[in-house]
């Protein structure tokens, strides 16, 4: 379970002055524009969350739960890994499969992407735009079957 500190240090209650986690200069800058978390999972030792951001989804990890660090930002923030689409506006699902975290968007726009990591912050993209069609615009559940994933 996610308390209101959790969500306060990725920016869900807005930036509180004596954060201690709220140095500009590292990745765990709390973002304001979050406005829910959106899927959870755990991997290699750390839960993740993928939230909703209109400028951009993210997936932040943590191994207690209360230090957060963002991991993949979809805005434009290159300091944190930014892909520059904002157009993944929130993060639908997260999976682990074999080695692999995998994190599902919604992208109305030129549809739904799947990323995968296989360390947590190192991200690819691995489902084309919408799966071929624009009008696939979630991908809203993912599971792992046979621990089998393909490269």
């Amino acid at each position: 379970m996610l308390d209101a500190d959790a969500a306060g240090s990725i920016g869900m209650d807005g930036y509180d002055d004596d954060d201690p986690i709220a140095d500009p200069t590292e990745n765990h800058y709390p973002d304001s524009n979050n406005s829910s978390v959106t899927a959870i999972a755990v991997f290699k030792g750390y839960i993740y969350i993928g939230t909703e951001n209109t400028y951009g989804a993210q997936i932040w990890r943590s191994q207690d739960g209360l230090t957060w660090e963002r991991v993949l930002d979809f805005g434009d923030g290159a300091e944190f890994g930014g892909i520059n689409d904002p157009n993944n506006v929130r993060i639908t699902s997260l999976q682990t499969n074999s080695n692999y975290l995998y994190a599902g968007t919604r992208n109305i726009t030129s549809g739904a992407e799947v990323w995968r990591t296989p360390d947590g912050v190192i991200w690819e993209q691995f489902g084309s735009n919408g799966f071929g069609s624009a009008s696939y615009t979630d991908v809203s559940s993912m599971t792992s079957f046979l621990g089998l994933s393909s490269n």
